[in-house]
């Protein structure tokens, strides 16, 4: 039987993806909770050989929250908004089982913080 997944096994870090060759990625302080949800949107036309269907490109969204507070991690993800930088995101279970290179489990992603 599976195991209910608690939210303190999972951490989300993150990164500019121009600093990917000199920085490690950090995990921005105090955070409450994290949430993916992914959309995709289709139509389908109706032609007289039955329905042509198209489907758009996936769009996720990252949610993050979080306590405020005075540290250099919570500004480095303040400058990634006010400066549109590209950053890279993993979400990291702690609880997994660690592959071969001994690296736990993640879902990774890029984008912008807004």
């Amino acid at each position: 039987m599976g195991e209910v997944m608690q939210g303190k096994d999972r951490i989300l870090l993150v990164r500019r993806l121009d600093e990917a060759a000199t920085k490690k990625a950090m995990k921005p302080l105090f955070q409450i909770e994290h949430e993916w949800e992914f959309s995709r949107e289709s139509s389908g036309t109706q032609t007289k050989d039955g329905v042509a269907n198209a489907v758009s490109g996936l769009e996720v969204t990252l949610s993050l929250s979080g306590l405020a507070s005075r540290d250099d991690e919570n500004l480095y993800m303040k400058d990634a908004v006010e400066d549109g930088i590209l950053m890279e995101f993993w979400d990291v279970d702690l609880k997994g089982e660690k592959n071969a290179e001994g690296k736990y489990p993640a879902i990774y992603a890029q984008g912008y913080v807004n």
